[in-house]
């Protein structure tokens, strides 16, 4: 598939299985490492994912109650010390979700389906065998 077309496919696929079909849908925007600065999207809540030019997912974030997706990009531009994968992006793609509370869940399929090389994929806590 060309582009975001695949990543349409997998937020389809979430919506289709997980969510009730009267919640609002999720807004998904294509935006050049630079571009997503001042849009209405940018000041939501919801999950980001960046891009290789070659359109490979690097890395998935989310923004869900205390910061908007625009504060989690910013710092990954400003605050945060540059990663591999933020050298590498070439864009990002913000998916906007109807309630705050749905960005973690959704980050976490987000992951399991595209398998960025920048998440840490499989790093759930396993049972303590001496508990």
């Amino acid at each position: 598939m060309k582009d975001g077309e695949f990543l349409l496919g997998v937020v389809a696929k979430y919506c289709n299985e997980f969510r009730h079909p009267a919640l609002m849908s999720f807004g998904v925007f294509h935006h050049t490492i630079k571009s997503w600065r001042g849009t209405s999207e940018s000041y939501k809540s919801g999950c980001y994912v960046y891009f290789s030019e070659d359109y490979k997912p690097l890395y998935i974030g989310k923004a869900s109650f205390a910061k908007s997706i625009g504060d989690r990009l910013f710092a990954h531009d400003h605050r945060l010390p540059m990663s591999w994968w933020r050298e590498n992006a070439a864009s990002v793609t913000l998916i906007t979700v109807a309630n705050a509370f749905e960005a973690p869940s959704f980050e976490e399929f987000l992951i399991e389906q595209l398998r960025p090389a920048g998440n840490k994929v499989g790093a759930i806590l396993k049972p303590n065998p001496s508990n």
